[in-house]
């Protein structure tokens, strides 16, 4: 179960940089963004998939492409979207507070003509941090620790998004903020307790 809980801190970490992204890239639009990122995602993805690509295919049935195009836009696009716009009209900490109460249901730079390179390699960076690895690492945890402690592990990236934000904003958080974190950090840590002890015990 440890093991699980790593990579679903691991995990947390990585996608605690899309809250930093919109912040870094503010001369673009959350579109452009958005766009951005799953251009990059899509590019490397197909780079790691090409040589299974054939195969996987294959085992794919007619309702299967139904089911992956209906997540890639509630789960992806559109997620990444609101939550791009969310970090330019509100700002990194609220932003990722307030998508850090998705647990709850699961357990119950310049202007634009200053380089598109920047814009590209941010997001490449992006896609491959929290889309290819996090995404990952996330399939093991899920894998390994129970899916009411697995819900509770997706506050992780809660946590990293604050860290990155005030590390950018270069500023210590305000006394509301730091009993939010206080809060989240402690109820991480009793459900892993809880779990680490109903956890069965391994025969000698």
């Amino acid at each position: 179960m440890w093991q699980g809980v790593l990579c679903g801190l691991v995990a947390g970490a990585m996608w605690g940089m899309v809250f930093i992204v919109p912040e870094l890239l503010h001369a673009f639009s959350p579109v452009e963004i958005m766009v951005g990122r799953y251009v990059a995602y899509g590019a490397i993805a197909f780079g790691l998939m090409a040589p299974r690509l054939p195969e996987l295919l294959h085992r794919l049935e007619r309702s299967d492409y139904g089911y992956l195009l209906r997540h890639a836009l509630a789960g992806n696009i559109v997620y990444y979207v609101l939550l791009a716009l969310g970090v330019k009209l509100a700002g990194v900490a609220p932003t990722s507070l307030i998508i850090g109460v998705l647990p709850i249901a699961v357990t119950r730079m310049g202007h634009k003509d200053h380089d598109w390179t920047a814009f590209w390699i941010t997001n490449s960076l992006l896609a491959l941090g929290a889309s290819v690895i996090g995404n990952h690492l996330w399939n093991i945890a899920s894998r390994k620790v129970p899916v009411t402690l697995s819900g509770q592990l997706i506050l992780f990236e809660t946590l990293f998004a604050l860290l990155y934000g005030f590390i950018y904003a270069q500023r210590m958080p305000r006394v509301l903020e730091i009993a939010a974190i206080v809060l989240l950090s402690a109820g991480v840590a009793w459900s892993v307790r809880v779990h680490a002890l109903e956890e069965p015990v391994a025969p000698a």
